[in-house]
Order: structure tokens, then sequence, then C-alpha cells
């Protein structure tokens, strides 16, 4: 189980990964920290929460999104 030690240890390095590695990792962290985190409860639109769409912006608008859309 990943402890809150290790997630922070990673956090450090996330500026230098690739934007689809740092969620994938997110993912994982998050999976290990909280069971039944890969269960979502059903009809839980969270896409209107403020850190979702900050979340979406920058990843959208990242430099990496705007070479991809080239």
């Amino acid at each position: 189980m990943a402890s809150s030690s290790e997630a922070i240890v990673k956090a450090d390095k996330a500026p230098n990964m690739p934007v689809e590695e740092m969620q994938q990792h997110s993912v994982e962290v998050i999976q290990q920290l909280h069971e039944g985190a890969e269960t979502p409860k059903t009809g839980l639109d969270v896409t209107h929460m403020p850190s979702i769409q900050d979340n979406l912006h920058k990843t959208v608008h990242s430099p990496e999104a705007r070479g991809h859309a080239q």
C-alpha cells in the first residue's frame, strides 16, 4: 500500500513527468490509498467541480496538448 510520504516524494518529481504519466500515477496512488476507488459511485457527476475543471483546463492548454493539436 502506498503511503502519504511516497505520494509526496512522487509529487516532487511530477513537474518532470509527462501529463499522461502523472495522471496515471495519480490514479494508481488514489486507488491504493482509498479502498474502492477503482469503482466510482454511479451517477456521480464531478465534471463541475473546480479541481476537475482546473485539471481539464491545464491539460487542454498544456504545451504537450498544443503540440499534439498541430
